[in-house]
């Protein structure tokens, strides 16, 4: 199924890149892998490599769930494996919208280990791409 917002980045833009972190996601500790049950956004070794970081880092709270749509659905839809982090906030566009500081800088920990594990991500990646193979979204020829 090819979504019309998927077209607005093109594939050039996108080549070589394997892997997406979003940083999207209200509340504290949710590692979203998927839009509901019917779109997931990665594979669950993907998602479960951001939990086992935060373990070892003693960042305590995180796990992968489900969420609604999102900005991730961009990435997903161009086969790039996905995970949408909590950045602390609530209460999204409204005029209520805060920003918890310290759960902020709790996705800031979590994300700075996860990019210090660059190699071991790129290999679980690698992985998941030999089991699975890459099915990208394209328009239908007219």
């Amino acid at each position: 199924m090819w979504f019309s917002w998927c077209s607005k980045v093109d594939d050039y833009f996108l080549w070589g890149t394997d892997g997406a972190i979003v940083v999207d996601r209200h509340g504290t500790g949710d590692i979203v892998t998927s839009c509901g049950s019917f779109l997931p956004f990665c594979h669950k070794g993907y998602g479960h490599f951001f939990e086992k970081v935060a373990e070892e880092e003693g960042l305590t709270g995180w796990a992968t769930t489900m969420g609604g749509s999102s900005d991730t659905r961009i990435w997903t839809g161009h086969g790039i494996q996905s995970a949408n982090l909590s950045a602390g906030y609530w209460n999204e566009h409204t005029d209520e919208e805060t920003l918890e500081v310290a759960a902020c800088y709790q996705t800031a920990k979590l994300l700075k280990a996860v990019l210090k594990r660059g190699n071991e991500l790129r290999n679980i990646i690698r992985k998941i791409n030999r089991q699975q193979p890459v099915v990208r979204n394209r328009r239908k020829a007219q």
